[in-house]
């Protein structure tokens, strides 16, 4: 080949290399509309000054505009900031057309050095759901001026608005990296991150390498390769972490075909987590509005059901009623203050501290909860007094740090379950509001309810009573000892939990709680006598006969577990009950002896 002809290709070769358009965007595509009917908007977008440095002296010489529905009366602003007065750049657009839109500058913009640069649109959309939008949420992505209304708002979204920079000094080897999102498997300390790539640069990318640390060791390199201009690719990593305390994850863009990325402040993103000690594991207590007349209601009940087979051991629910006949009367024990805080039912809280529906934001808000760190952690006892009548709870907490004049009150709810024979009020019947959990097979009312988490009392009053004011030094134990009368309202005391809530006393936040379980004094333990004991029924009564010279005691329960009847006794022992089944329970200080059935006639 003649030198100087392959010399013309070569250099050809290298100019079409060096002549491709970069698009910088956010949200990828349209995923749905955003607006009201017959309405004006200006949605902008904004590259902040991190992000568009590299291609200052460049020029923006397109914008596409990705719109849901037909808008009239257009026009394409540059600024530096969405709010600003003045606008850099505004060309007249006419309409744009449910799609993507390429408009053509009349003058190309020039990227200013040091400054940002915000791209927005005006349009008058006589159709709802106007402006396109992206599930994918930036901040940056997401401005919108309501010209209609006079003010700005949001879209909880990413406007999908893209520039194409073109020029003579365009950046090569230059990728970006997104945000990290993470995944866990609540069963152990293996977490999941993912995120994507970018070739934001003005040549093809053929090797590229992310450098994974956590806490600023190295743990793994990720490769890739084959990148063209504006492509980019997603990537995961693991990390397994069993270390108390709070941690850093970083992945960064260590390497862009055989080179340093030529713009290292969109190189790297981190993430932290916590990894708690078993004591120090953040429960979430949410308390819910409800109430037979409401007909909304079946919606809270399913949420904190579908909460509960989630989280097993870090979501307590609490189902509080109000204007019906589980709501709690004694007001000294009573939910008075959460529920003259709703304006409406069903409605929850989780800590006291987010508030939404107990459906439909009942993930977001534990998330939200869950990434707040927690400095309290709370253990606890719960054990039946000898007749049966008191709960005797001594809960323990700790810090994990020092703390000199701590606040701390402690509360205790006392929910049932099991709870049936109330009529609910149900708007899903018949599927007149569509099909809901099987509540669209139910009448209305429908009798055909368990209610369960019932708050049947909350001792020491809504904000609770106080347990420490004095200074506490770090992972130092301090208990609560208190007895507990059993509330006259329960019906089954095998249904029974208790909840102690280590409460904020400034803010009435719940800080860390724990749910518990007492023993039936017998019905859920084992036999561990070889003991000599016969049961018997006769003329209405249930009859003991026991070869213990030891006082012993035995205790009738309903087979629901409600308690009936008790007695201690020495050898022998007659307890008279109305006809029905009975489990009869004897045991002495420490041992069940004997556990049966017993049918009175």
């Amino acid at each position: 080949m003649n030198i100087k002809y392959f010399l013309l290709c070569l250099t050809a070769t290298l100019a079409s290399s060096l002549s491709a358009q970069v698009t910088l965007r956010y949200g990828n595509e349209p995923d749905r509309g955003w607006g009201d009917a017959s309405s004006v908007v200006t949605p902008y977008i904004l590259f902040p000054t991190e992000f568009i440095a590299p291609y200052a002296g460049n020029e923006i010489t397109s914008v596409c505009i990705a719109v849901m529905e037909e808008a009239t009366n257009c026009y394409l602003y540059i600024k530096n900031k969405p709010n600003d007065q003045n606008y850099i750049y505004r060309q007249k657009l006419e309409s744009l057309q449910p799609g993507w839109n390429e408009i053509i500058l009349d003058t190309p913009f020039v990227i200013p050095s040091g400054e940002s640069v915000a791209i927005g649109y005006k349009a008058s959309f006589q159709a709802a759901g106007g402006v396109g939008i992206s599930d994918e949420k930036f901040a940056n992505a997401d401005n919108v001026y309501y010209n209609s209304r006079n003010q700005w708002t949001t879209t909880d979204g990413s406007i999908c608005i893209t520039a194409t920079v073109d020029g003579d000094n365009m950046p090569v080897n230059e990728m970006l990296i997104s945000t990290l999102k993470e995944s866990s498997d609540n069963t152990s300390n293996l977490r999941t991150y993912s995120g994507y790539v970018r070739n934001v640069g003005n040549n093809a990318v053929d090797a590229y390498t992310i450098t994974v640390c956590l806490d600023g060791e190295e743990t793994e390199s990720l490769t890739g390769t084959s990148l063209a201009v504006n492509e980019e690719a997603d990537f995961s990593f693991m990390i397994n972490c069993d270390t108390p305390g709070n941690h850093t994850v970083t992945a960064e863009i260590t390497d862009v075909n055989g080179v340093a990325d030529s713009y290292a402040p969109n190189n790297i993103t981190s993430a932290t987590f916590t990894v708690q000690t078993e004591q120090l594991t953040r429960r979430m207590v949410c308390e819910e509005y409800t109430g037979t007349w409401c007909g909304w209601c079946p919606r809270g009940m399913v949420g904190l059901e579908l909460m509960r087979e989630e989280y097993p051991d870090r979501f307590i629910p609490i189902a509080v009623h109000g204007g019906d006949p589980m709501e709690i009367e004694d007001e000294e024990v009573s939910y008075r203050p959460f529920i003259e805080s709703c304006t409406g039912a069903p409605s929850g809280n989780i800590n006291r501290q987010f508030t939404g529906d107990p459906f439909y934001d009942i993930h977001t808000m534990f998330n939200l909860a869950s990434q707040l760190s927690v400095h309290i952690g709370v253990e606890a006892t719960c054990d039946w007094n000898e007749d049966m009548t008191a709960l005797e709870l001594v809960t323990t907490y700790y810090s994990d740090i020092d703390l000199d004049s701590p606040s701390l009150n402690i509360a205790y709810t006392i929910t049932e379950s099991g709870i049936t024979g109330y009529m609910q009020t149900n708007y899903y019947a018949d599927g007149r509001n569509g099909d809901f959990y099987g509540w669209q097979d139910k009448t209305d009312p429908t009798g055909d309810v368990t209610f369960n988490d019932v708050a049947r009392a909350i001792i020491g009053g809504y904000n609770g009573m106080p347990c420490r004011s004095e200074s506490m030094t770090a992972f130092t134990p301090y208990t609560h000892t208190y007895t507990i009368s059993l509330p006259r309202n329960i019906n089954s005391p095998s249904q029974i939990k208790v909840i102690p809530q280590i409460i904020d006393a400034v803010t009435g936040r719940i800080i860390n709680a724990i749910e518990i379980a007492p023993d039936i004094a017998g019905m859920n333990g084992t036999i561990s006598s070889t003991a000599s004991v016969n049961l018997g029924s006769e003329n209405g009564a249930i009859t003991v006969t026991a070869d213990v010279d030891a006082p012993l005691q035995a205790l009738i329960y309903t087979p629901a577990g409600q308690l009936v009847t008790f007695a201690q006794f020495r050898n022998n022992a007659t307890l008279s009950v109305p006809a029905g089944i009975y489990i009869t329970v004897i045991r002495n200080t420490t041992n069940i002896l004997k556990r049966a059935k017993i049918i009175v006639l």
